[in-house]
């Protein structure tokens, strides 16, 4: 959510036809809350205080809080979970939707450029740049105990240049601890291996292909 934070300002600016930023979160006070929800890690908690779940439920419903972001514009049943981001952040919803005009899949690869630009581009090239070993992952970056501090500060310099707010961070020790991996020694094993997951994978796509046929027959009886 937070690499949707400087398309979401534009976006309310115009939404607003407001140029001073105290004015914008006048007009569309969901703006700045949602912002700050983000900022300190409440997201989900603040679409909570709408679903009303327990806290396992909230965890166990996570990703379905993100459907109506990345599913497709107008559900013809509109879930708890649409309805909750409408109530709490309608902006951020509508300003979502402008991306979504032409592909759904479009909002997805909006945020995905943003996060790149600033993880990629600006917090992997520093980090090359000073010699420092890291692997990206997504928007998280794994490096040595003795880094942490360089690469926290470098993320908040480069995220706040970017689009003039400090990310909301974790940082979590990972121990390394080596685990067996199952994987066929033997040629023969892994010939056999490869045969199992081609054959399942030749099903899989075979399967999916006939339910897009029955949804497009479907979808072409009721237009009839």
């Amino acid at each position: 959510m937070y690499f949707g934070i400087k398309g979401l300002v534009g976006y309310a600016k115009m939404k607003a036809n407001k140029k001073n930023w105290e004015d914008v979160c006048k007009k569309l006070p969901d703006v700045p809350e949602y912002i700050d929800t983000v900022l300190n890690g409440q997201f989900y908690n603040a679409i909570n205080e709408f679903l009303e779940f327990t806290p396992e439920e909230l965890k166990a419903n996570k990703i379905k809080t993100l459907m109506p972001i990345f599913s497709k514009k107008d559900p013809k049943r509109k879930t708890k979970y649409l309805k909750a981001l409408e109530a709490k952040f309608p902006t951020f919803l509508a300003f979502i939707n402008t991306k979504k005009k032409n592909d759904y899949a479009d909002a997805a690869r909006f945020l995905q450029r943003e996060e790149s630009t600033i993880m990629i581009e600006k917090v992997c090239g520093r980090l090359t740049d000073l010699g420092i070993w890291f692997v990206p992952v997504h928007d998280c970056i794994l490096s040595k105990q003795c880094d942490l501090a360089t690469v926290k500060q470098i993320i908040e310099e480069e995220c706040e240049a970017y689009n003039g707010y400090k990310p909301h961070m974790k940082t979590s020790n990972w121990t390394g601890a080596k685990q067996p991996l199952a994987f066929p020694l033997t040629r023969e094993d892994r010939a056999k291996h490869l045969l199992e997951n081609s054959l399942a994978y030749k099903m899989f796509i075979n399967k999916t292909t006939v339910n897009q046929t029955i949804k497009k027959i479907i979808s072409n009886s009721k237009r009839l």
